[in-house]
């Protein structure tokens, strides 16, 4: 069953790149794949097999149409098919999903000015900044007004 949730995940890369040929072959290979637990895995009533029979012939139209609407819809009525049976064997656990679009994030916008070192009265009595924390037991860094840096433990 491991690799028919791979199989499924490869459909439906290989359906939303609109790369048919492959689309075909992952869809083939997924109909093995489920047949195949169909009669090695005794506890799976066959009519949990055959109710994946509408949405694999459905994703199989929309491959030969070359239709990308269809073959989302025809995806995730296979997903929830997948997802009903799971639920049916009491393995709800195991849950069949399908990529989410990513939302576009605005670019990075750098700023050409580098940034400042922290002023003075921003530095606490240790040389470290305020908004900055510190963690317990370390060494901690002292800028002295002569510039030298000394270690000293805490």
């Amino acid at each position: 069953m491991n690799a028919a949730q791979l199989q499924h995940l490869k459909l439906w890369f290989a359906g939303k790149s609109k790369n048919w040929e492959l689309a075909a072959f992952e869809l083939r290979q997924l109909t093995d794949s489920l047949a195949q637990a169909a009669v090695l895995y005794p506890g799976i009533p066959v009519s949990n097999v055959t109710t994946m029979k509408d949405p694999l012939l459905s994703i199989a139209d929309a491959i030969d149409a070359g239709d990308g609407r269809r073959f989302t819809a025809s995806m995730r009525a296979l997903t929830d098919r997948c997802n009903a049976c799971h639920t049916s064997l009491e393995r709800s656990f195991i849950a069949i999903g399908l990529p989410r679009p990513t939302s576009r994030r605005p670019p990075i916008r750098y700023s050409r000015r580098p940034k400042r070192p922290p002023r003075n009265d921003e530095l606490t009595q240790t040389g470290h900044h305020k908004d900055r924390p510190r963690g317990p037991d370390f060494a901690l860094d002292i800028v002295h007004c002569s510039g030298i840096r000394k270690r000293q433990s805490r």
